[in-house]
């Protein structure tokens, strides 16, 4: 009771039916947020928000750990909440651990070297199976396990259809454009490059690989016109340029990036990668800069049948929805850019799921919005069933051996260490 008075003391100041909006605009304001995004306010300084923020520190919550320092942007300190309301067979209160150190490492090349070294008791999202063979040669010497288990969503390629340059809006609300992009990605090179055969070409997006065809529908929408190197050219007569930017969150980004802009490359798109830090990258994002992202998941599996998720999933990460089309779908066509009638169907589609009354029409809808999504290529997602290695220390018992990966978070509170 005492947890759930404290909550609710707290959280009054973020929701509009006890603070005047008045008094929430300068935090709106400061957090980019518009008036009608109120509620975002809210989940930013819940701990049902998710993620590890600054403006969640202190804050009440029923789940195993809470957040109570970021010494640095680097930095977390979780300690276990004395309020958590599980107990384990025997009577004792969960979770197990008292304290955690959640580290974020500034790139995720560093990563290999802490894991090796010993530094690391849990290693999971930023984690990928190129290194495996790697991490298992070092396993006695770092003092931990390699257990490959399951990654539960693909990385998508995302495009700014936002951006104020008219020529490149013109160029990729062509649907023509974006089929030529998938079709040209060789998944199965991918497949066996980067992910050693522990992969499988996708079906939330089609996987034909055809060059030839991707070069007739650059051609067929005005593309065919070429520079002295032989580059194509947009209709303004400048160099058709892709910049594809990442964070690169995990160590599969880069390669797999690599020869994305190699296949590009081939049907003749002057194709260049970035690697920006990921604050950056955001501020980017909001500012409308980019052309094309790889630089997140898309957690469609286990969002399925549940528009909630769905919304942390692909609305609430603006890496994948354009900052224009987002501001037009969350304010109401105030604000942003209106998306072509042939991207409209993602977004109508997700707003019936969200006004379903029952899991039946969830489904439903559910099911066009993906055809939706497969059809027109919105986003681009080269491959799937991921598998991914979880590095445990040997200290720690309790830790899944199979399913999804992701349960190693999920399962936080009865793991333990056996000194």
């Amino acid at each position: 009771m005492f947890i759930h008075k404290r909550f609710n003391l707290i959280m009054k100041k973020f929701h509009i039916k006890y603070t005047p909006l008045e008094e929430l605009k300068p935090l709106l304001e400061e957090n980019g947020l518009g008036e009608n995004e109120w509620y975002r306010l809210y989940s930013l300084y819940s701990w049902g928000g998710g993620a590890l923020e600054k403006t969640r520190i202190g804050c009440p919550t029923l789940a195993p750990y809470m957040l109570v320092d970021m010494p640095s942007a680097q930095v977390a300190i979780l300690r276990r909440n004395p309020y958590y309301w599980k107990v384990d067979a025997a009577g004792n209160q969960l979770p197990y651990i008292d304290e955690i150190r959640a580290d974020t490492v500034t790139t995720v090349d560093m990563l290999p070297m802490k894991i090796m070294g010993g530094e690391v008791d849990l290693a999971r999202q930023a984690v990928s199976i190129t290194e495996v063979a790697l991490y298992k040669e070092n396993e006695n010497k770092g003092g931990y396990r390699v257990i490959p288990l399951k990654f539960h969503c693909p990385i998508p390629i995302t495009f700014n259809y936002s951006n104020p340059d008219p020529v490149w809006r013109e160029i990729v609300w062509d649907t023509r454009f974006r089929q030529a992009l998938n079709l040209a990605i060789n998944r199965e090179e991918i497949i066996d490059a980067v992910y050693h055969g522990f992969a499988s070409p996708s079906k939330i997006t089609p996987s034909e690989y055809d060059p030839e065809k991707a070069n007739q529908l650059l051609d067929n929408m005005g593309l065919d016109k070429r520079d002295s190197e032989g580059w194509r050219l947009r209709p303004d007569g400048k160099r058709m340029e892709l910049l594809i930017e990442t964070s690169a969150p995990a160590t599969d980004f880069i390669p797999m990036i690599e020869l994305l802009v190699e296949y590009w490359k081939n049907i003749g798109i002057y194709t260049t990668m970035k690697q920006v830090e990921s604050s950056l990258l955001s501020s980017r994002v909001q500012a409308n800069e980019t052309q094309v992202i790889v630089s997140s998941w898309f957690d469609l599996p286990v969002a399925q049948g549940n528009p909630y998720m769905l919304e942390w999933v692909f609305l609430n990460d603006r890496y994948k929805v354009s900052d224009g089309f987002h501001k037009w779908y969350t304010r109401f066509g105030k604000e942003g850019i209106e998306p072509p009638d042939s991207l409209k169907p993602v977004f109508e589609l997700y707003r019936k799921m969200r006004a379903s009354k029952s899991f039946e029409e969830i489904g439903i809808h559910m099911d066009e919005w993906e055809k939706a999504m497969h059809d027109s290529l919105f986003l681009i997602v080269p491959v799937e069933d991921v598998m991914i290695p979880l590095i445990v220390s040997n200290r720690i018992k309790n830790v899944p051996e199979k399913g999804y990966q992701i349960m190693a978070n999920f399962a936080g509170e009865v793991l333990f260490y056996d000194e």
